[in-house]
């Protein structure tokens, strides 16, 4: 699609008018009208580009928080906390769990013997403790 059929929004007979006009003009009035109208199309399609790059950031940055909500889900960290730590909404922690104990997401409990030493794990009360050395 050109630039015109993208940016000017011109009815079939407006069109058929231009490109009788564009027709009708000196060779080099011609080429600079063609070449106005081929350098808006590559600077479009270069911000279409940018904006489609910068859109598919933000989503692999949402993305990764939410990988990182469920691992935390899986290690048995509390939703408050995970809010705090990802800045997803609870509600949506909360939904993660729920499709986690209903079966729609692998099922992973809790390490109960604690982690690695000196390694921080949830306690009962959702609060990280140090396991000692």
């Amino acid at each position: 699609m050109g630039f015109f059929e993208t940016y000017v929004k011109l009815s079939d007979e407006e069109e058929q008018q231009l490109r009788s006009e564009v027709e009708q003009m000196e060779t080099k009035e011609k080429e600079r009208v063609l070449e106005l109208i081929i350098s808006y199309e590559q600077k479009g399609k270069i911000e279409g580009r940018e904006e489609g790059r910068e859109e598919g950031r933000k989503e692999g940055a949402e993305q990764e928080k939410r990988d990182i909500a469920k691992r935390m889900l899986m290690k048995g960290f509390d939703a408050q906390t995970i809010h705090e730590l990802t800045g997803l909404p609870v509600a949506e922690i909360g939904e993660m769990r729920r499709l986690q104990v209903n079966g729609n997401e692998p099922p992973h409990a809790a390490h109960k013997t604690g982690g690695a030493k000196g390694q921080p794990r949830p306690s009962a009360s959702g609060s990280l403790r140090l396991i000692p050395v």
